[in-house]
C-alpha cells in the first residue's frame, strides 16, 4: 500500500511540475481583439465609449452590483469602480482619448492582482465605422496556468463580440438626430 501511495505521489508531483513548466513557456503578454462594423458615423458611436454612464445602453452591469463613477464626467480621467457577486471588484479609468478615433482605458482587478489595457478604435469603413476592441497586457503566471485549461481568447473574445453586437444595435436603433445622452434622458 505504501509503495502505491509513493508512486501516486511521484506521478502527481510530475504532473504539477509539467503543468508549471508548460505554463512558463507561454507568452509574457496577451492581446485579444474583436471588431464589428456599425452602420453609423463615428460621432454617433464615440459618445457611447467615452462616457461610462452611457455604457448602460450597450454593456450594463448585472443587477445588484455596486457601481461608482468618479473623476471626469467623460473622456480622459473618467473612472468607474464596481463590486458585486457576479463581477467581483474592479475599476476602469480612461487614460487617453483621440476624439472620434480612440478611447484607451486601464482595467484593474485587485483580487486577481491583474490589470490590462483596453483600446476602442473607430475607423471609417464604407458608409459605416469599424469598431475594434482590444484587451492587452501582461500575462501573469496564474493566467498562463489558467490558459492551459481554458482559452482566454475564446472566453474573453466571445464576451467582447457580444458586447460589440450590443453597441451596434444601440447605435443603429438610436434616432439619427439624437445624441446618445439625449436618448438616455428621454422619457416616454
Amino acid at each position: 500500500m505504501g509503495k502505491v501511495f509513493g508512486w501516486v505521489l511521484v506521478a502527481l508531483i510530475l504532473v504539477v511540475v509539467g503543468i508549471f513548466g508548460y505554463a512558463a513557456t507561454k507568452p509574457d503578454t496577451f492581446r485579444i481583439e474583436r471588431s464589428i462594423t456599425v452602420n453609423a458615423p463615428a460621432d454617433r458611436i464615440y459618445p457611447l465609449l467615452e462616457d461610462f454612464r452611457a455604457w448602460e445602453q450597450w454593456s450594463p452591469f448585472p443587477a445588484g452590483e455596486k457601481i461608482t463613477y468618479s473623476g471626469a464626467e467623460k473622456g480622459k480621467g473618467a473612472i468607474t469602480t464596481w463590486s458585486g457577486k457576479t463581477t467581483g471588484d474592479g475599476s476602469r479609468e480612461i487614460t487617453e482619448v483621440t476624439p472620434m478615433e480612440m478611447v484607451r482605458m486601464k482595467l484593474v482587478f485587485p483580487a486577481m492582482k491583474a490589470q490590462f489595457m483596453v483600446d476602442f478604435t473607430l475607423k471609417r469603413e464604407g458608409e459605416g465605422t469599424r469598431v475594434t476592441w482590444a484587451n492587452y497586457g501582461s500575462n501573469t503566471f496564474m493566467a498562463k496556468i489558467f490558459g492551459i485549461f481554458m482559452s482566454m481568447d475564446k472566453m474573453m473574445g466571445d464576451d467582447m463580440q457580444g458586447r460589440l453586437a450590443s453597441l451596434k444595435k444601440a447605435v443603429e436603433t438610436m434616432p439619427a438626430q439624437a445624441k446618445p445622452a439625449e436618448k438616455k434622458s428621454r422619457k416616454k
